[in-house]
């Protein structure tokens, strides 16, 4: 079961910047920001946070899209994506296939050891209690606050995907 911390920063912007430089440093990691300012309409409706980022990961799910619920093993979070190849498997489009320059596989999701989330104004780190405890949270907490945050700024928008494909 997932326990919450808060996490407190004096400028919530701050701490965006700060976790996109960490992310760097994990094998997994996702940093999902909202840039969309105030939200109207029907994206008003949907939107529940303004940024959500996982770090390392408990578990991984990459799995055929019709199987992906029996993927799931947990009742938890999961952060990952859809690839855009598979947009032809859950949608009627033209047959306009140009061939990915890198192989995404077509999902992949993560349950994040460490998950941050915020609506904006409060962030809060939750953390798996059978996996982590308050102490390892409370660490993490320094690893974040311990980022320069002249780095950070520095590295703003440079963001880099790797991916490994193994050719056997």
């Amino acid at each position: 079961m997932r326990k919450w911390i808060p996490l407190l920063f004096e400028h919530i912007t701050e701490l965006d910047q700060r976790l996109v430089k960490l992310a760097e440093s994990f094998e997994i990691a996702q940093v999902l920001i909202d840039r969309y300012g105030e939200a109207s309409g029907i994206y008003q409706e949907n939107s529940r946070f303004k940024m959500l980022a996982g770090f390392g990961s408990i578990e991984t799910v990459t799995c055929a899209v019709a199987d992906l619920e029996s993927c799931i093993s947990s009742p938890d979070w999961y952060l990952g994506f859809f690839s855009y190849q598979l947009k032809s498997q859950l949608f009627k489009l033209n047959d306009f296939q140009k061939e990915p320059t890198v192989p995404f596989p077509e999902l992949f999701f993560f349950r994040p050891r460490f998950l941050i989330r915020s609506d904006g104004y409060q962030a809060l780190i939750g953390y798996d209690d059978q996996f982590d405890n308050e102490f390892d949270a409370l660490n993490f907490i320094e690893k974040i606050k311990q980022i320069s945050l002249l780095d950070a700024i520095e590295n703003k928008g440079n963001v880099q995907v790797t991916q490994t494909v193994d050719e056997s």
